[in-house]
């Protein structure tokens, strides 16, 4: 409860250190109480993971104050590749994941984006391939390279399938596809966009309580046909396509009339 509370009265991205913070801390406490896998590909592993797990803890305790997406993913990529490199790799490449996705929510790919992960990839793999001298093998070694080929192959089918739905947390899509000027988190005026006012209750109501079209014809004392009448109008001001699609878009801005 403390955590998501946190997460949505506080700054952007302190919800998500604080968290980190927790989990990284407990990380730090487990070198001192569980024994060191004797297969790591670390020497010294537990002076090793103590300095990477402190580091990482104390970055996270300040993100929660001062919070900034570029330490947060540096912490990831770190955490990664010294959970893969001792042994235990399927932890390291879901950190890896979790880091491509935070990328992704920052517009982190905006910009030559097969570049980037061109490199974040060859980087991944390459801390993959010395996983053969573990005592799988080689066999333990492709299935570390199958199991982020899944992770890999999902979050782009989910992306690809789900992109409208998923939208809010990839606005660059959004902002291609509308007449929007403004930049997310300013305030857009409806009337700049020739909203009527009635159309402007509608949508605000709509954005303020998530409702559906019957619950909105109830609240306004109209038909629900008249309701859809009036967002079919507005779809085409903005130029989307469905109430859902809409309402992602909108939610990235403070919508007044």
């Amino acid at each position: 409860c403390i955590i998501f509370h946190y997460a949505k009265t506080k700054s952007e991205g302190a919800g998500f250190c604080y968290t980190s913070f927790g989990f990284l801390l407990l990380a730090f406490i487990s070198t001192f109480l569980l024994e060191g896998k004797s297969n790591s590909l670390i020497p010294n592993e537990k002076f090793f993971l103590r300095i990477i797990h402190g580091a990482s803890a104390v970055t996270a305790f300040i993100l929660i104050f001062k919070p900034n997406y570029r330490f947060q993913i540096a912490v990831l990529l770190a955490e990664s590749a010294i959970t893969i490199l001792t042994n235990w790799e399927l932890l390291g490449i879901t950190l890896f994941y979790l880091c491509f996705v935070m990328l992704f929510i920052h517009n982190y790919f905006k910009t030559n984006p097969k570049v980037k992960m061109t490199v974040l990839f060859t980087i991944h793999g390459l801390l993959l391939i010395p996983t053969f001298a573990f005592p799988k093998g080689i066999p333990g070694m492709a299935l570390n390279f199958g199991y982020s080929i899944f992770m890999a192959t999902f979050l782009f089918y989910a992306y690809s399938v789900q992109s409208d739905a998923l939208s809010y947390l990839l606005p660059i899509r959004l902002s291609e596809k509308t007449i929007i000027k403004e930049k997310h988190g300013e305030e857009l005026h409806l009337f700049d966009y020739g909203i009527s006012d009635r159309q402007a209750d509608l949508i605000i109501y709509k954005i303020k309580y998530r409702c559906s079209y019957k619950e909105l014809a109830e609240k306004f004392y109209l038909s629900e046909s008249s309701i859809k009448k009036e967002f079919s109008s507005i779809f085409k001001k903005f130029g989307v396509n469905k109430l859902d699609e809409l309402f992602m878009i909108l939610i990235q801005y403070k919508v007044v009339k």
